[in-house]
């Protein structure tokens, strides 16, 4: 939910820009996109802790590595090996710091769990309070920056050029995909392999195509649950339907997939036919995404180009959107049929 807000500030202030609105060179801008980009620009403290909440190790010291990673010394250091620790090269990443990164924070306070619950029964009850975070965050911090940080960074660089290869070779195939498999990477979670390489690669390049095929699928489900709605006529399930929209609409589909579409089974293959169809026409038209954050209705300011100032891609994807959700909701008016009543 932050991320989405955040996500949504920071669309809404480049939709206010390229309107004319609002001056990007201006304070209140300025103060407000701080608010928008904060979320991202500290993103390994934030994830730190919720993946220490995850993997089971205090908070605190999950946020401590997160926020030791971001500290101004290391801050903008080159790719290659600057500095040495303890006399072993420090390499930092690409794009020169950890700042919007995903994948090593989440991978440094995987291990600092494991190893924090290998060593810390050997530790003095007298000492354990101050020694047990010592220990954890200091060795955990130096592999990060040797071991854990280079090769996390190495993997996703590995993955977005998978991505990037296949983009290269058609953005149509690659927005198909996309679309298409989105909502079955989202009911096992595979989902998330993709949003870390795209908030990677607006970190780094200023735009991505990565996620731009699943804009659809958030508006097949509001058309396919409309559809349901309408021809159903169990009071029950029609009951299921208005939430179910509303919340697709604004871009959580949970409710629809898992409490309509997906037991209907029908619906859903309907939905991801279609997003497949979109996903492919935002790749035919280039439509990048320069924002990453807000989902269903307000993920279209994220298409608008802040450094040209062009609203052309948000139109598309408005456009592309709409017309997805109108042909789920018919194809899944013409198909949809009511289970017969079960006999006792």
């Amino acid at each position: 939910g932050c991320l989405a807000a955040c996500g949504i500030i920071k669309g809404v202030l480049a939709l206010l820009v390229a309107v004319g609105v609002m001056d990007g060179a201006g304070s209140t801008y300025n103060i407000l996109y701080s608010l928008g980009d904060c979320f991202f620009y500290f993103m390994p403290i934030l994830l730190a802790y919720t993946s220490a909440k995850k993997f089971g190790l205090p908070e605190m010291e999950g946020m401590i590595i997160g926020a030791a990673m971001l500290y101004p010394y290391l801050l903008g250091s080159s790719a290659m090996a600057r500095d040495t620790l303890f006399g072993i090269p420090v390499i930092m990443p690409a794009s020169g710091d950890y700042t919007s990164s995903v994948i090593p924070i989440i991978c440094a306070v995987a291990f600092a769990a494991w190893f924090e619950r290998l060593y810390a029964k050997y530790i003095p009850e007298a000492i354990k309070l101050f020694a047990v975070p010592l220990i954890t965050c200091t060795v955990t911090f130096c592999l990060t920056l040797w071991i854990i940080g280079p090769i996390a960074s190495l993997l996703a660089q590995g993955l977005s050029a998978l991505f990037a290869f296949l983009n290269n070779v058609s953005g149509i195939l690659m927005g198909a995909v996309v679309g298409g498999l989105w909502q079955v990477l989202v009911m096992f979670g595979l989902h998330w392999a993709l949003v870390p390489l795209a908030i990677t690669d607006v970190a780094t390049s200023g735009s991505t195509f990565l996620l731009t095929g699943m804009l659809a699928t958030t508006f097949t489900q509001t058309g396919t649950v409309a559809a349901i709605w309408f021809k159903t006529k169990s009071s029950k399930l029609k009951s299921l339907c208005p939430p179910a929209c509303i919340s697709a609409f604004a871009g959580v589909t949970e409710p629809a997939i898992y409490g309509i579409t997906l037991p209907k089974k029908t619906p859903f293959i309907v939905s991801c036919i279609i997003s497949a169809v979109a996903g492919g026409v935002l790749g035919a038209f280039h439509v990048m995404q320069y924002v990453i954050g807000g989902l269903g209705v307000f993920s279209w300011p994220a298409f608008v180009n802040t450094t040209t100032n062009d609203a052309s891609g948000m139109v598309v994807a408005i456009i592309v959107s709409l017309a997805a959700m109108v042909a789920a909701f018919l194809v899944t008016l013409f198909t949809y049929r009511d289970e017969p009543a079960q006999k006792a």
